[in-house]
């Protein structure tokens, strides 16, 4: 460990992203911890409200440390999407020297193996996630410990704090070695996490799409089972799946049979993950799987092609109809199922915009291959 810090090449990646680990620390403590600690303090004031049925209201808000920790709509995502920001301002920093032929210059003149260069890129950057859950981990160990009477243990044990840890820390890390990778691809720094996030999500999004225009272009009715499986097939691809949770289906009905009202008590469903362990180990093994893959592309990235848009010139194509294919479905779907039901409208805008996106994407090539 005294080795690792000792490497210059360690102290420069972790000079120019530790501001970074602070901020995803922030966003974790603003909006988890705080909203738990707030959440805490309404129940406090709810309690000594007369206008309550105290013993309905005990019985319904049994669950809520489970229901605010783990639940994964409205704002008890914030959070992670705050991550995902930081984790493409990390990939960025991380790779923003590299991209500066002057101090790339530098850099390759020094005696540095290349694998040693993304190997420490790969461990600051997995430092920084694993240090801002890990302040968040104690933070929330603190507030479960002090505040054991108003969080009821049968019902919210606390091994849910480090599975919630766990389980969302892996899915940044990966994430973040998905991103590295997309960046040894890519010769612009800025351009390879806006690429590399787009990329995240473009294959849920462009099968969805697809599945509306065959549907209008068909008029297939909803439950038809082409459609169903386009909807199946997109959710498979939401990446944000594998720390989603689902209902823990307790009935939260009390003896007369009454079923709580969230405006009026409060209401707190309990929450749970499906399938936990198996979902670690896709998170690992995705990790691993890009962490390699740029270890490998970063090897044979050129020093001579420092500064084009794509470093590999086999991938050129491929990002050429990338874009134009997720521009036309774009158009598609903005324009042409978000205004009218015209079939011939989507139609128009697919193809405009593929003609535009490849357009576009060959000219933003050639003027970053001519401009080095």
């Amino acid at each position: 460990m005294r080795k690792f810090w000792r490497n210059p090449l360690v102290y420069k990646e972790w000079k120019s992203v530790r501001w970074i680990t602070l901020l995803m620390t922030l966003n974790l403590l603003l909006f988890k911890v705080l909203q738990i600690t707030s959440r805490l303090s309404y129940i406090k004031e709810r309690r000594l409200d007369n206008m309550y049925d105290q013993q309905v209201f005990n019985e319904q808000t049994k669950y809520w440390f489970n229901s605010i920790l783990l639940r994964q709509w409205d704002d008890g995502i914030l959070y992670f999407i705050g991550m995902c920001i930081c984790i493409i301002l990390l990939v960025i920093f991380l790779f923003k020297s590299e991209r500066e032929n002057a101090t790339y210059g530098f850099l390759a003149s020094m005696p540095f193996k290349r694998e040693e260069m993304i190997d420490v890129k790969w461990s600051i950057g997995v430092l920084s996630i694993a240090i801002s859950f890990f302040i968040t981990f104690i933070f929330l160990s603190i507030f479960y410990i002090t505040n054991i009477e108003w969080i009821q243990t049968p019902y919210n044990p606390y091994i849910i704090i480090p599975e919630w840890t766990i389980i969302n820390m892996m899915l940044c890390i990966a994430i973040f070695s998905f991103l590295l990778f997309i960046q040894t691809l890519i010769g612009k720094n800025i351009v390879g996490g806006v690429v590399g996030s787009l990329v995240l999500v473009a294959p849920m999004g462009a099968v969805m799409i697809v599945g509306q225009i065959i549907s209008n272009q068909f008029n297939l009715e909803y439950g038809n089972p082409l459609i169903e499986g386009f909807e199946k097939l997109s959710s498979k691809l939401d990446i944000f799946r594998i720390i989603k949770t689902n209902d823990a289906l307790i009935d939260i009905t009390n003896s007369t049979g009454f079923h709580f009202s969230y405006d009026y008590y409060g209401s707190y469903q309990p929450y749970m993950y499906n399938s936990y362990f198996l979902k670690i180990v896709i998170t690992v093994v995705f990790t691993v799987i890009f962490y390699l893959l740029a270890m490998y592309a970063y090897k044979r990235n050129a020093l001579e092609n420092n500064g084009n848009l794509i470093l590999f010139s086999k991938l050129e194509p491929v990002f050429k109809w990338g874009v134009s294919i997720c521009l036309g479905l774009l158009l598609s779907a903005v324009f042409g199922m978000g205004y009218t039901d015209s079939i011939m409208v989507m139609d128009i805008f697919l193809v405009l915009g593929i003609i535009v996106g490849y357009f576009v994407s060959n000219k933003a090539i050639k003027i970053c291959n001519n401009s080095k």
